[in-house]
């Protein structure tokens, strides 16, 4: 839910708020929060001498002194006049400030963007401006603009400076001559690694021929000498036609230092072609190079302006800030958004927390409290005012707890297309009877729907078809049904609303190529159900409604997925205005035209037409209502002790071909024991696992055993199995050699052509799946995995252990726990034929490879993840760099995973720089299950989700959409393997 920071505005500033800032402050009616103090600290009502203030930076000295810097306007509030570098310092972490101070003199030229560093070894403040000569208007500057940083410091806590020196030689590229800009914002010193005690500012340029720019840079200027040289390190240049668009230009960069002492840089991206308005890079050499070049951040929901990062330096987990306002196309709403994934991916505009519902513009954010206070307090020095984003300059206090903790956005109304992009049911929506099954009654007031982003979902200039059926009865105001893309007079979007006043539904799309619309001449507003269509096809924009065609017109071409940040919002604008007060049911969007026949079959039967659908909300259920703080479906599809089994236990999960998703467990039909009659069983779920469908039996060996499935989805549909069987005898019998071959253990594949619905016999591959020496022997348990990558791509890959044979004339008895190793099994031929890959055979009394999970990283590379028998630590790892057929170097202790001994799964999800891990997080018990987390494959893990604090043990993880991860798990109340449950996770509450 979304917070505001009350008491933050004085009285005179709550009661001149802008009407429509005031209205939609009391529609949103949001959670309130404890009061923090807020100050005006530069207003020119308040200073002689200047119009106008802006572009804020503030830092901390090392004597905890605060230095707010602004730009000192004169003559007007035009960025190219007559500017001065002022300055205000706090003392008293920032209750009372300091009379203004010029630091630095425009005298009829520009010196502004900010960038104030402190060098917290020598205590010399450092402040960075770029100068260009001035104008007599408030018009730009005249490109190409000839701009040169400059450099001066402060050895007295900023009470006096050194007089500016032009830095350009040193700081800039020659060939920036259209464009140049240090910051604005706050520079860094980095405190870890190998490159400790740099400095380090964001800066940008741009390159021309002289009359037109061709190329934009975002990039790092750092200093290893405390100051005394400097250099321009990491570049990012994007390159496009002179005069032409491109993809996405980062100007304004803001810096960070990220745990692990890699640079992150943040960028406002200036009117790019990529989606979303913000980019960021990262540099693990310490800003030299960037080791991930500017990446746009698709959802991150900001107008084009500048922001700042901050990474809370304190005990606890890791948590980076981003201040910048929070609507899509304005300057409004100052938000603190958080991020727990070093800055890849960041809280929504309803996880945030407002700052205020003024105007608002440039901001910085520095940390007011040290480094051993848990509960963080920071400064925000921002650009607001009730009127216009720059009236004044304000800061404000406030601490990690006003923040609030992580948590989901809302409730959840499951999305069934492939995408699995379930909605977030805002305000209080409530289930109703719709056309067909359930749907959502909204109230017009605070009630709506957003879909969280997914690549899939974008439309691009291609042919759309949005379906929905709504009911109202309103006879006034704007009844917003659908709002997709941007928002504003030229952000690329498509929307759909009811205007009952005029007696019409209304529909319009804009991109860079101009608007259209349409209108019907009814607004169908009689509270009853009415089916709509909405499509883009064959340069046509086309309204249906009831099967009707009720309007038509030309569309204008390119696409209505760029620039802006994407967002689909059902029930309001993007704003939070327009409010539709009535209810939606079965509203589904596709990425094609879709035929009057199919229209026909959707509205008469409501027929599921899956091919190019990227959203369908059937609305029949909520989740994450009550207290489920994942926000998503949580489900039990085995308990034990039902269904004719004792026991269930060993999960494994995949999601087939048609999207289904498919558990697999053993039914221990006499005890919970691992012996006896076992079988392997299926579930299948429709609807992402919200609901299961009924038990069937997989795999069996009469009154024996038959268990470890390793499941894996093939790129032609096909559902492979493999599962391991052994007779009525103990894990013991069979490793020290006294079972038969009979009853010993034995490796059987199994195929299923039609998403899991039935399953060939199975096939037995002992034969080349188990060495003659080994004994014991199983397949996972949990998911394999195909190859996407490199040559071997397409090979399966199945994760396996076994036991080996004490040599002769040993008096082990080969159950110790050194015979275990680990190895995989290999097929290059779809699973018809199989081998054995590599194969640890070292009986080592530390290291004991035992139920194994693997995962191919974005490099094509293998990490395998393993159970450890032996008596250094409970995980152990591996790589492979030729598919599995070897290892780089042996099993290794995993320090990083402190789990007991039990089975985990990993999963490298779609995100590049996320792989997971799923297993208890109680070093010494079964119980705690959590996600682990790591970005560098493997080599380091974080805690990022306790799932539940009770008992649980195995483990499988999936990846479910762009968005979504699921996870299937033992667990109970009392006992471990009283049930296995399934829950979704979002990606987002992972980092």
């Amino acid at each position: 839910m979304r917070r505001i920071l009350t008491g933050l505005l004085s009285a005179t500033l709550v009661a001149g708020l802008a009407p429509a800032a005031a209205a939609t402050q009391a529609a949103i009616a949001p959670q309130a929060a404890a009061a923090p103090e807020q100050q005006v600290l530069f207003k020119a009502a308040n200073e002689q001498g200047y119009s106008c203030f802006r572009i804020p930076a503030v830092v901390k000295s090392v004597k905890n002194t605060l230095l707010a810097f602004a730009e000192g306007r004169v003559d007007n509030c035009g960025d190219t006049g007559d500017i001065d570098l002022v300055l205000k310092r706090s003392t008293d972490g920032g209750r009372t400030w300091s009379p203004l101070q010029l630091v630095n003199e425009g005298g009829g030229d520009t010196h502004g963007n900010p960038v104030p560093i402190v060098d917290r070894t020598t205590g010399r403040i450092f402040l960075f401006t770029t100068y260009n000569a001035g104008r007599d208007d408030d018009k730009g500057c005249a490109t190409p603009c000839p701009r040169t940083p400059h450099l001066q410091y402060s050895d007295d806590d900023g009470a006096t400076w050194s007089d500016p020196v032009d830095l350009s030689a040193q700081a800039k590229l020659p060939e920036w001559d259209w464009w140049y800009a240090t910051g604005p914002v706050h520079g860094i010193q980095l405190t870890k690694g190998a490159h400790k005690g740099r400095l380090v500012l964001g800066v940008s340029g741009e390159v021309s021929d002289g009359k037109q720019a061709y190329a934009n840079d975002g990039a790092l200027v750092y200093s290893d000498d405390h100051g005394r040289t400097w250099q321009v390190g990491a570049n990012g240049r994007t390159t496009f036609p002179k005069g032409g668009t491109f993809t996405q230009k980062p100007q304004e960069v803001t810096v960070t230092e990220l745990a692990d002492g890699s640079v992150y840089a943040g960028a406002r991206d200036q009117n790019g072609t990529s989606v979303g308005n913000r980019s960021y890079a990262i540099s693990k050499d310490g800003g030299a190079t960037f080791s991930t070049q500017w990446t746009p951040i698709p959802d991150l929901v900001t107008p084009t302006v500048q922001g700042s990062v901050l990474r809370l330096d304190r005990p606890g987990a890791d948590r980076m800030l981003f201040s910048a306002p929070s609507d899509t196309d304005r300057r409004r709403w100052m938000m603190i958004r958080s991020s727990y994934d070093g800055g890849r991916s960041w809280e929504s505009a309803e996880q945030g927390t407002r700052i205020t519902a003024d105007w608002s513009g440039y901001s910085d954010l520095v940390q007011i409290s040290g480094n051993d206070v848990a509960n963080a307090e920071v400064g925000l020095l921002y650009e607001g005012g009730p009127v216009d984003a720059r009236d004044e300059i304000r800061f404000t206090r406030f601490t990690e707890s006003d923040l609030g903790s992580r948590g989901p956005v809302g409730p959840t109304t499951p999305d069934t297309s492939r995408t699995k992009a379930d909605a977030y049911v805002l305000g209080g929506a409530s289930l109703t009877a719709g056309k067909f099954g359930g749907g959502l009654e909204l109230d017009g007031v605070d009630d709506y729907l957003r879909v969280p982003y997914a690549e899939e979902q974008l439309p691009g200039d291609g042919d759309l078809t949005y379906t929905a059926w709504f009911r109202y009865g309103a006879s006034t105001g704007q009844q917003a049904l659908l709002w997709l893309g941007g928002m504003g007079s030229t952000a690329p979007q498509l929307w759909l609303r009811g205007e009952p006043a005029s007696n019409r539904l209304v529909a319009l799309m804009t991109t860079a190529q101009g608007s259209a619309s349409i209108a019907t001449t009814s607004a169908y507003n009689d509270n009853q159900w009415h089916h709509v269509v909405l499509q883009r096809a064959a340069g046509k924009l086309t309204l249906w409604v009831d099967g009707q065609q009720a309007a038509t017109g030309n569309a204008v071409g390119g696409s209505i997925s760029e620039r802006v940040a994407f967002q689909i919002h059902l029930g309001e604008r993007q704003d939070y205005q327009q409010r539709f007060d009535g209810a939606f049911d079965e509203v589904r969007l596709y990425k094609r035209a879709l035929s009057s026949a199919e229209l026909d079959q959707i509205r008469q039967s409501n027929a599921d037409v899956p091919s190019g659908q990227v959203l369908r909300l059937p609305m029949d259920k909520l989740k994450g209502i009550d207290g489920d703080t994942a926000g998503a479906c949580t489900s039990v599809p085995f308990v034990s002790g039902t269904e004719g089994y004792h026991t269930f236990r060993i999960p494994a999960i995949v999601k087939a071909g048609n999207g289904s998703v498919l558990a697999f467990a053993e039914g221990r039909l006499e005890g919970g024991g691992d012996s006896g009659a076992i079988r392997v069983v299926l579930k299948q779920s429709t609807d992402g696992g919200c609901t299961w469908g009924p038990l069937s039996v997989v795999s069996e060996n009469g009154d024996a055993t038959a268990g470890n499935p390793a499941p894996v989805v093939l790129a032609n549909g096909d559902v492979v199995l493999l599962t391991t069987r052994n007779g009525r005898v103990s894990e013991k019998e069979i490793m020290s050699g006294t079972a038969s071959a009979a009853d010993s253990r034995r490796v059987f594949v199994q195929r299923s052509t039609d998403d899991g619905r039935s399953w060939s016999p199975a096939q037995e591959v002992t034969d080349v799946a188990k060495k003659a020496g080994w004994r014991w022997y199983a397949t996972g348990p949990g998911h394999a995995i195909v190859l996407q990558h490199g040559e071997h791509k397409g090979r399966i890959v199945v994760p396996a252990n076994h036991s080996g044979s004490p040599p002769a004339g040993s008096t082990d008895m080969g159950t110790e726990a050194k015979y275990y190793g680990g190895h995989d099994l290999i097929s290059d031929d779809g699973g018809r034929t199989w081998r054995i890959g590599f194969a640890e055979e070292r009986a080592d009394t530390g290291i004991a490879a035992n139920e194994s999970t693997v995962a191919e990283l974005p490099d094509g590379s293998l990490y395998f993840n393993s159970r450890n028998q032996g008596a250094t630590g409970n995980r152990v790892d591996a790589y492979s760099t030729d598919g599995g057929t070897s290892l780089v170097a042996p099993y290794q202790p995993q320090p990083g995973l402190t789990i007991p001994k039990v089975q985990g799964s990993v999963l490298q999800t779609n995100r590049p720089d996320l792989l997971l891990f799923s297993g208890p997080s109680d070093p010494s018990a079964r119980k705690a299950l959590a996600i682990r987390a790591s970005s560098d494959r493997g080599r380091t893990w974080r805690q990022a989700l306790v799932v539940s604090p009770a008992p649980a043990a195995y483990s499988d993880l999936v990846q479910l959409s762009g968005a979504t991860v699921g996870l299937l798990y033992e667990t109970g109340v009392t006992g471990t393997y009283e049930t296995i449950t399934y829950t979704q996770i979002p990606m987002r509450n992972l980092g």
